[in-house]
């Protein structure tokens, strides 16, 4: 499956906890994600952070721990892949649809100087938040696709 093939709004189902019910409370969390693109037929399966909350508590992780993750990640099949990237806020109760994301990387073609850049550009978004620009970083740690049968 091409993965450039799967950009644009997707039906979404997100597994954050049995608690989450509202876009606030989605934003904080660390969650799994199965989304369905009509256009191209897939279920896309991921490891997603969501909003500055997230995404400060996966940066807050102490280096040792990124490296082991690093690691990890490596190690996946050829049809995983990590992509960053920021979504727009707005106030309506809803998760949000909208996302503007960087090209996807195969795991494990991943190098440990790309996933720092990943790193980067979290806490570049988030700086941006601070300043009140509404945005959001967002980042499918470890994304995979399954076909129908």
């Amino acid at each position: 499956m091409d993965v450039l093939e799967t950009n644009g709004r997707a039906t979404w189902m997100n597994f954050p906890d049995s608690d989450t019910i509202s876009k606030e409370e989605y934003k904080h969390k660390i969650h799994w994600g199965m989304l369905y693109y009509p256009t191209a037929k897939p279920l896309g399966v991921t490891i997603i952070f969501s909003g500055k909350d997230a995404c400060n508590s996966f940066l807050g992780f102490h280096q040792d721990f990124h490296e082991k993750i690093y690691n990890e990640l490596v190690k996946l099949p050829t049809n995983f892949f990590i992509k960053d990237g920021n979504s727009f806020w707005d106030n309506s109760s809803m998760p949000p649809l909208d996302k503007e994301w960087n090209d996807p990387i195969p795991c494990n073609e991943l190098s440990f100087e790309l996933y720092n850049e990943i790193l980067e550009n979290l806490r570049n978004l988030i700086d941006l938040q601070k300043k009140r620009v509404k945005v959001g970083p967002v980042l499918d740690l470890a994304k995979t696709f399954c076909k129908e049968t």
